[in-house]
Parts: C-alpha cells; structure tokens; sequence
C-alpha cells in the first residue's frame, strides 16, 4: 500500500547516508584553534555554502523520492500483473473443467440413449461406486432390489449397462406386434430414443452440475405410432476430483410420459404391467390399470415384467 510519509522518510535516510559517506571520504584540514574572529565576507560565502548544500540535499531528497515511487509502481505493476495471470489461469482451469464436466453429462445422456454396451467407455465417465437415482417407471424391467425409498437406485456400472438395455427394449417394444412394427425390425428400423440437452440449460457449481434434458421418441411412425413421446426433466449429477460421476438423479414426470404412451401407441394390441414375480400384485396394484402397445420381456427371477 502507497505509505507518502514512508517513503519521504527512506529516501531522506538514504541521502542521509549517501552524504555521510561522502564526508568520511573527504580529507579535511585539521584546525589547531577557534578563530575569534571572522571577514564579514568570509561569512557571506559560509552562509552561501549551507545554502547551496541544503539546497543540493532537497534536490537529492526529491529525486531519491521519485526513485522510490518509480520503484513502487514497478513493483505494484508487476504484482499486478502476475495476479492477472493467476486470474486468467484459475479462470480457464475452472473454464476447462466445466467443459468437460459439461460434455461428460452429455455423453451419459447420449450412451443411455443409444444402448451403450461398451463397459470401458462407461468407466470413462463413471466412478466404479457410481448410483444413478430414478423415479420407479412401470412401463419398462427391472430389478426389484433396485427399490430404494420408493425410488430405482442404480449402483455401478455394470448396473447402469443393464438399465440402459432395458431402457432400450421399452423403446424397441413399442407398438409390438403391429404390422408396421414387423417390418421396420426387419429393416432394422426400430424405434429409439434420443436426449437433448441445451448448452444454456447447463450450470456447474463446483463439484455439482444440473441441467434441464428432453427425451424424445425417434422413428414412431415407421413402427405404427400416431405421434412421438417427449419427456422433460431436471439432471443433477455430482462429480469427483477426476472429474466422473460418483452420483446422478434425474427427475420427471412418469405419468405424463405413461399417458403420452397410452393416446399414441394405442392399436389393436394392449399389454398391462403384471405385478413382482415374487412379490405378488398387491405390491405393484397403482400400476396396473395402463394400457401400452409395449411388450415387457421375461427377464431374472427379480425382475419386473
């Protein structure tokens, strides 16, 4: 910080200094005795002397102290100068880091919807302890212990392989039976999903980023459809140090979607979700009144149908 007074001082000290080291050098005639008495005009020229030298030492102190101040914006300007550096470093670290946790959200969206079996790649993105939370959404299989707190609780990668395949079959299924559904199998025309994600719907605070996403049906129409199925909902997902998800959850509207299945895909077909293999009806009663053209493939001993 600017100290005048501080600066004043140390630039008086350093003449001060500087001066007294000029006398020690000097060699000075020794006088034996005081003189009694002094020529008016020797002390004229005394008098002119202290004055020249006082003004000599004022204009050492003020080139002394514009010395200093040149030396203080110097550094002032350099420390300002490293501190701008670190700034823009910090900024484009965090910059970078967001990019990337940006993009890994997107390819989590993007390996759910195309039916990502390659484990290597999921590992890329995801922590090995990695829990993926979701509503409970009876239009499509899974495992009954993945019921966590009325939610489905994906934990691991090999976990969220096997959801994301069977997120996969309930698309694929859709308008099963149909004619229109027969031929584009044969194609290979089945239906699909498809996530979007705006760049302006994404913030990342720390170590946390949430973004609004839109899951939409692809090729509806080729399979015997009236229209596709859009579903909207909120991401969060939590990320380590090695910038992978250790935790996501995502959030929408399950009946909404169910009844968007329901008016669109409805033909001549109408399959309903039967209850847990072992648990019985009862415990899945609120999901049997749906009417989908979806078929629903036997899977494990724990597996919803």
């Amino acid at each position: 910080m600017f100290n005048e007074k501080q600066i004043r001082d140390e630039a008086a000290a350093e003449v001060a200094h500087h001066q007294l080291q000029e006398a020690q050098n000097e060699t000075r005639p020794s006088t034996s005795g005081k003189r009694k008495s002094m020529h008016p005009d020797e002390k004229v020229q005394i008098n002119r002397d202290r004055n020249r030298e006082h003004a000599k030492n004022t204009r050492l102190r003020k080139k002394m102290y514009v010395t200093k101040l040149k030396e203080l914006f110097d550094k002032m300007t350099a420390q300002r100068t490293a501190d701008e550096a670190e700034r823009r470093a910090l900024g484009l670290r965090i910059h970078e880091m967001q990019t990337i946790r940006k993009n890994v959200v997107r390819l989590l969206l993007s390996y759910r919807s195309t039916n990502m079996r390659d484990r290597e790649k999921w590992a890329v993105i995801l922590d090995e302890s990695f829990e993926f939370t979701l509503p409970i959404t009876p239009y499509r299989s899974f495992p009954k212990h993945n019921i966590v707190n009325s939610s489905h609780v994906v934990t691991g990668i090999d976990a969220v392989i096997a959801d994301t395949a069977s997120l996969a079959l309930m698309a694929q299924s859709i308008c099963y039976g149909t004619p229109q559904w027969q031929a584009a199998i044969k194609c290979g025309q089945a239906c699909r999903l498809a996530y979007t994600v705006s760049r302006d719907d994404m913030v990342v605070a720390g170590e946390w980023v949430m973004c609004r996403f839109s899951l939409r049906t692809e090729g509806s129409e080729q399979v015997g459809a009236l229209y596709g199925c859009v579903q909207h909902g909120m991401l969060q997902a939590h990320f380590n140090s090695e910038n992978k998800l250790v935790a996501a959850e995502m959030m929408f509207d399950v009946m909404g979607f169910m009844q968007q299945l329901q008016v669109s895909f409805f033909s001549f077909y109408y399959y309903f979700i039967s209850g847990l293999r072992e648990g019985g009806i009862d415990d899945i009663a609120c999901f049997v009144t749906t009417y989908l053209t979806l078929s629903f493939w036997r899977g494990g001993d724990d597996q919803l149908l």
